[in-house]
């Protein structure tokens, strides 16, 4: 029997504080970049997660380890929130 068959899927608790820290070091980065100011740091994290967490069950351990799959989430999160706050400013 294959390890992954009949396993329950992990929750994304289990994996919000991979999340977070890849959200806050997007968010900064976002942040640096298009020179907004700290205060717009929270909204930059809030608004990567809403683009992220619809999408985590889509993930299947299977084909990548979770922070491997929490990356790429973020980084095409991190994609459209800039293209987002560039439009804004």
């Amino acid at each position: 029997m294959d390890e992954t068959e009949g396993a329950k899927p992990m929750s994304i608790e289990h994996h919000l504080p991979l999340m977070r820290t890849a959200v806050g070091v997007h968010a900064s980065r976002i942040a640096r970049d298009l020179n907004l100011p700290a205060c717009e740091r929270a909204d930059i994290c809030q608004d990567l997660l809403l683009e992220m967490v619809p999408r985590f069950d889509r993930f299947d351990p299977g084909r990548a380890s979770a922070a491997t799959f929490v990356d790429v989430l973020a980084r095409h999160a991190a994609h459209a929130v800039r293209g987002r706050y560039r439009r804004r400013a």
